[in-house]
């Protein structure tokens, strides 16, 4: 008795286009920075430090592990308050 009798199997191969280039801007949310905007773009994370971060932040660690990727992105941003705040000042992310 062979393979064929008792099951039938299709195999097929399909290919999926990415609906993007990427994953979009990457955002970290916290819950305070130092400054009163919602939301901030950075590029590097010397600008954090100009804004007034310290290294030990949260928000500047997180920022680091993400700028520390192979590749890595090439903007960012900083959110602080609640999601719903952050969104309905910047929904891009």
């Amino acid at each position: 008795m062979s393979l064929d009798s008792i099951v039938e199997v299709t195999i097929t191969n399909e290919s999926v286009s990415m609906s993007q280039a990427g994953f979009g801007v990457p955002l970290i949310l916290g819950e305070s920075a130092p400054w009163k905007e919602k939301v901030r773009i950075y590029s590097d994370l010397s600008g954090m430090l100009k804004d007034g971060f310290q290294t030990d932040s949260p928000l500047y660690q997180s920022a680091l592990k993400l700028k520390s990727q192979s590749p890595c992105v090439t903007i960012f941003k900083i959110a602080q308050g609640d999601l719903n705040a952050v969104y309905e000042a910047d929904s891009n992310f």
